[in-house]
C-alpha cells in the first residue's frame, strides 16, 4: 500500500498530466492556425507535439497501476484525517478521467495533426 507520501507524488504527477494535456490543446489548435503560414515551422511544431503526446501516455502508464493503491486508501479512509481522503478522492477522480479520456485525446490529436 502507499504511504502518504507516495499518494503526495502520485496526486503531483496526475496535476502534471492534467497540466500537459491542457497545454496540448493550446498547442493543437496553434498548430492549425500556422498550417497556411509556414509549412517548415508547422512540421517542426507537429513533431513536438506528437514526443509531448508520448511523454504523456508514458507518464499515463506509470500511474495506471496506482488506481489499486488509491483504491485501498480508499476503502480505509476512518484512518485518514479528512484531507487526506479529500486528496484520495480528488487523485482517483483525477486518474479515472486520464486514464478513460487518454486514448480518445490522443487520437483527437493525431487527427488534428495530420
Amino acid at each position: 500500500m502507499l504511504e502518504v507520501t507516495g499518494l503526495d507524488e502520485i496526486s503531483f504527477k496526475l496535476g502534471k498530466i492534467m497540466s500537459e494535456i491542457d497545454g496540448l490543446k493550446d498547442d493543437v489548435r496553434d498548430v492549425k492556425r500556422e498550417v497556411s503560414e509556414d509549412r517548415k515551422a508547422t512540421d517542426k511544431f507537429r513533431e513536438e507535439i506528437k514526443v509531448k503526446v508520448k511523454s504523456i501516455g508514458e507518464a499515463v502508464d506509470e500511474i495506471s497501476p496506482h488506481v489499486e493503491d488509491y483504491r485501498t486508501l480508499r476503502q480505509k479512509r476512518s484512518r485518514c484525517h479528512s484531507g487526506q481522503h479529500h486528496r484520495i478522492r480528488r487523485g482517483l477522480s483525477n486518474l479515472a478521467r486520464i486514464i478513460n479520456f487518454w486514448p480518445v485525446i490522443r487520437d483527437t490529436l493525431k487527427q488534428a495533426l495530420k
